[in-house]
């Protein structure tokens, strides 16, 4: 499991750092984890404190859309288009 942090805190930091977005929302199965974010919060600040630069922390939030409601609104989107 650590190196899943590890792996998804070093590319929520690149993408930040990359797109300077206002928050980084984490959907998906992934996303009912608890823990997701204090252990990928906790993770970036050992990143950010091993540079020696000034880094923006990024801000972390979970999707609160459910799979069956994108999935919907998804199909609606699909059906205006065509």
């Amino acid at each position: 499991m650590a190196k899943l942090i590890h792996a998804l805190a070093t590319a929520i930091y690149n993408i930040q750092h990359s797109f300077d977005p206002e928050k980084i929302i984490i959907g998906g199965g992934i996303s009912q984890n608890q823990e997701l974010i204090p252990l990928l919060n906790d993770e970036i600040s050992k990143i950010r404190n091993k540079l020696n630069i000034a880094t923006v922390k990024p801000i972390l939030d979970i999707c609160t859309l459910k799979m069956k409601q994108i999935c919907v609104e998804l199909l609606q989107i699909l059906k205006k288009e065509h």
